[in-house]
């Protein structure tokens, strides 16, 4: 396979090689009939421009694949794996009324190719049969904590753990996980059970998603919340 590789890369510098070895045999044909020796700049006129030639063309079909693989995009897992929500501010008459929520989730993503890249953002979206709703992203997971209901020195209770924001800098092999924030427009929570959860990794050049069926089973597990510091 590698030398296959190595003579499709270099095949037209191979070619233009070939070339100047038959323009030195010409060369050195005249010379033995005329019996008039090239001078050596001559010589090197003829051979480097095929040299620089053939080097420039093995070079620039590398560079396109190379600008192909780029344009490639990227393969990306991500997996829904915790959904919290909290209601925010009330508005109407309870039970028809609306609240805007705060969403937590907590996402692994796994970069297959390239071997590295950079997400731009993570986007979450609530797709109730088609009709989608985009929360909007809060940078502001310093403010808040994970709260799990465990094992303590006299018993059982609350212990408090950070939520560290999904990491943006992704790197093959290496598997990724954390927390985002989101607040939602005021709606109502039946549209939430009923709305698919779904996160997407936008890329410069391209993106993936993961995403869970609609299921109010999903939100707020047993024994862990959110809360603010």
């Amino acid at each position: 396979m590698g030398i296959k590789q190595f003579i499709r890369d270099a095949g037209t510098l191979a070619v233009t090689s070939v070339l100047t070895a038959f323009a030195f045999y010409g060369i050195g044909i005249w010379e033995h009939f005329t019996d008039h020796p090239v001078s050596g700049f001559w010589l090197m006129a003829i051979s480097l421009p095929l040299w620089w030639f053939g080097a420039y063309a093995a070079w620039n079909t590398k560079r396109k694949e190379l600008d192909e693989i780029k344009r490639r995009p990227p393969s990306i897992k991500v997996y829904l794996k915790e959904l919290h929500r909290k209601e925010i501010d009330f508005e109407g008459t309870y039970p028809g009324g609306e609240w805007r929520f705060d969403i937590f989730l907590r996402a692994r993503v796994e970069l297959e190719e390239p071997r590295k890249i950079t997400v731009d953002t993570y986007k979450f979206e609530l797709s109730m049969f088609g009709l989608p709703e985009i929360p909007e992203l809060r940078n502001d997971l310093d403010e808040w904590q994970l709260l799990i209901f465990e094992p303590v020195s006299d018993g059982v209770g609350w212990t408090e753990h950070g939520l560290p924001v999904l990491p943006k800098e992704l790197k093959s092999g290496e598997p990724a996980e954390g927390w985002l924030h989101f607040v939602t427009r005021k709606t109502r929570p039946q549209f939430l059970d009923q709305s698919i959860p779904r996160l997407i990794a936008q890329t410069p050049h391209g993106s993936q998603y993961g995403e869970h069926p609609a299921d109010k089973l999903i939100w707020n597990p047993d024994k862990r919340r959110v809360s603010k510091k």
